[in-house]
């Protein structure tokens, strides 16, 4: 079994916007919501490649929520320790030829959350 720690994770929302013109209205044509933060995205390469894994991550708020069921939607077995503490949002644009920009809300957690979800983990497997 393969256990990936995200310490920083995010719920990821990508916007597709074809012709964007900063300081004008602008049409999204297509928005994609996916949980994310480095190790998530490797607890789901994994999950599509058949690997047994287990995602840890600290989450808060209604954005961890949102990630906790979306793995599990997909099928990724996951160790959560939650929060007061809102999970971040990114947001992507995506423009014309692909062009991306990536605009990041909220923040790390603290010290203390990482050293109480190393004891959440130990203590549950």
């Amino acid at each position: 079994m393969i256990y990936t720690v995200t310490l920083n994770p995010a719920l990821d929302k990508t916007v597709q916007i074809p012709n964007f013109r900063p300081g004008e209205v602008n049409r999204i044509a297509a928005l994609r919501t996916d949980p994310g933060g480095k190790g998530i995205n490797v607890s789901k390469v994994l999950h599509a490649l058949a690997e047994p894994n287990v995602a840890a991550a600290i989450l808060g708020g209604a954005a961890g929520q949102r990630i906790a069921d979306a793995l599990q939607a997909i099928g990724v077995e996951g160790l959560f320790l939650f929060t007061q503490h809102e999970t971040r949002t990114n947001l992507k644009l995506i423009s014309m030829g692909n062009c991306t920009s990536d605009i990041v809300f909220g923040r790390c957690c603290g010290l203390g959350h990482i050293i109480q979800a190393c004891q959440f983990c130990c203590n549950c497997r």
